[in-house]
């Protein structure tokens, strides 16, 4: 595919249609090469549950503490990459384990995070 941006979006009801504009404009404007969908920066994350909340925000903690910035839903399945991390970055990782590991190899590259 020649496309310069890809965007994830999980089929749960969790994220909007309506948001890709506002995950995508930072890759647009140059001003990032990752983008994530945080579900902890609306007003109402009733629909997520508790024990979700607690364990997101423990990994979320662990992952800022491993590439060093203030993410806030370092799992969010909501995200948009640019084309230079689709082409620099290969995972490794099945499952789960690949959000974490696209953001570490990221950051490692110096790559910017949003």
């Amino acid at each position: 595919m020649s496309g310069d941006i890809l965007v994830t979006f999980d089929a749960d009801g969790q994220h909007r249609v309506e948001d890709i504009s506002k995950v995508i404009e930072p890759l647009q404007d140059k001003k990032a090469d990752v983008v994530i969908g945080s579900r902890f920066l609306s007003e109402d994350i009733s629909e997520v549950p508790e024990y979700r909340k607690f364990g997101i925000k423990i990994i979320t903690k662990i992952t800022n503490a491993s590439i060093k910035e203030n993410l806030t839903d370092s799992q969010s399945g909501f995200r948009a990459y640019s084309k230079k991390i689709l082409s620099d970055i290969t995972p490794i990782e099945k499952g789960m384990g690949v959000s974490t590991e696209i953001l570490i190899k990221a950051s490692t590259k110096g790559m910017k995070l949003w």
